[in-house]
């Protein structure tokens, strides 16, 4: 006997709401991107060298938008198993908790997570993969440039940069915090500014530095040259005194 009409339209509303419920499933279409909870995040974050994390929520356009070019990125990431840089996503609206302790307020919130490093840094570059990608591939060297030679130094203040951080300091181990200090600052503000260092006991002597360690602001703005003024080396303080001095 045939079908009756009832019985048809019902087959095809559950075959409608499972085809809905497929999609649905994998509206993002994202396999590549490592999908992180509150219970595994610290094991995941601390897997490699570096991640990048994405907040999002189901229902967010921004993240959808975002998704197709998120995937690329991991993509190039996290297949490969040499690679220092992990590709992650969280839900917030599940792992509310875990948003809470980043402060995330809107959707998609992006944070880059360097091993080591006490707190996360937000990206608010592009939402594109060539870009996601150059700037975490800038990311991956050290935030401060060695500078060994008074050439190497000279050329270093003459780059085309806005603004350039040189700090000086002794080569032994009375300069250990204030480098550490140095290095904090450096990596907060590696996204506005280049940070050289340089240790050596003499070469300051070039520079009109009488006693280091010392840290010089280069700017093409303005006093061209501004030298930290206080001699407490923290983290905090320095980061300050640029972004005061920018």
């Amino acid at each position: 006997p045939g079908m009756s009409t009832t019985k048809w339209l019902a087959l095809a509303l559950v075959a409608l709401v499972c085809v809905a419920a497929v999609f649905a499933a994998d509206e993002f279409n994202d396999p590549d991107v490592l999908k992180v909870t509150e219970s595994d995040f610290e094991s995941i974050v601390k897997s490699r060298d570096y991640a990048m994390v994405e907040f999002y929520a189901p229902w967010c356009g921004h993240c959808k938008s975002l998704a197709p070019e998120y995937q690329l990125l991991a993509k190039h990431y996290n297949p490969d198993s040499e690679s220092k840089v992990v590709i992650a996503k969280v839900d917030a609206t599940k792992d509310g908790d875990l948003a809470k302790k980043f402060k995330v307020e809107g959707y998609p919130t992006i944070f880059f997570f360097s091993k080591g490093s006490s707190e996360p840094r937000q990206y608010k570059g592009a939402r594109k993969a060539d870009a996601m990608r150059s700037w975490i591939d800038a990311q991956l060297g050290p935030a401060v440039t060695d500078l060994t030679t008074k050439a190497e130094i000279d050329k270093f203040i003459a780059r085309d940069d806005k603004m350039l951080v040189v700090g000086y300091f002794l080569d032994d181990s009375s300069s250990d915090l204030a480098i550490a200090a140095f290095t904090g600052a450096a990596e907060k503000l590696r996204d506005k500014m280049k940070f050289a260092a340089v240790r050596s006991n003499t070469l300051h002597k070039e520079y009109d530095i009488e006693v280091p360690p010392s840290i010089v602001l280069h700017r093409k703005f303005d006093e061209p040259r501004i030298a930290y003024p206080e001699r407490l080396y923290e983290t905090e303080p320095i980061v300050s005194w640029i972004e005061s001095n920018s």
